[in-house]
């Protein structure tokens, strides 16, 4: 009887093979990461709280590619030692991602829910500030040098713009190009692949 109570008990924790197969599908690759469809799915209920959207294929590929650009700006944060947070702030952040709960036993059943730890959810939940930050800082204080002959030729072409806004439009679309072609380079840089069904 005992050993039928354990048998019941250990298929009961572990995950039938073909859940197995699906948690551990690797659906993307990149610098020798694997990312599991398990991950993503982590990702997308913490930042889809509510249990009525489940995730659709569409969705889960979003959550994907999010996750790879944030972990693929973060390494190159590291490696310019830019945008890092404080222990106060990634505290700031985990305490307001708490508050969104309604008490602190719908807290405790997601983290045992999607097998989170305090550490994991800390990283990933300030993710994406720090890669806004490195952006911020990396990429939009690069010095853009807008030419008189640029400035003109987009006045021609946008009648009723000061000077000035011209300047800044120019500006603004200089650094999207940048921050689209180092984006570009980085994935290339990265041997990223993906695989969706």
């Amino acid at each position: 009887m005992l050993f039928a109570f354990f048998l019941c008990g250990l298929f009961l924790c572990f995950p039938s093979p073909s859940e197995a197969v699906l948690w551990n599908k690797i659906v993307a690759s990149f610098d020798g990461t694997a990312l599991t469809l398990w991950d993503v799915k982590r990702e997308f209920h913490l930042n889809h709280l509510t249990p009525s959207t489940p995730p659709t294929k569409d969705g889960l590929r979003e959550m994907a590619k999010t996750m790879i650009v944030e972990m693929l700006v973060i390494r190159e944060a590291e490696d310019f030692n830019i945008g890092a947070l404080t222990t106060s702030e990634i505290n700031d952040i985990f305490t307001r991602f708490k508050r969104k709960f309604k008490n602190q036993n719908k807290f405790q059943s997601f983290v045992s829910e999607y097998l989170w730890t305090e550490e994991e959810l800390k990283r990933i939940l300030s993710r994406p500030v720090r890669v806004e930050r490195f952006i911020r800082e990396k990429i939009f204080s690069a010095y853009i040098f807008i030419t008189d002959e640029e400035i003109e030729a987009y006045l021609r072409d946008h009648k009723g713009i000061k000077r000035g806004e011209a300047r800044e439009r120019l500006r603004k679309q200089r650094l999207y190009e940048n921050l689209q072609d180092w984006s570009a380079n980085l994935k290339n840089r990265s041997n990223l692949r993906t695989v969706w069904d």
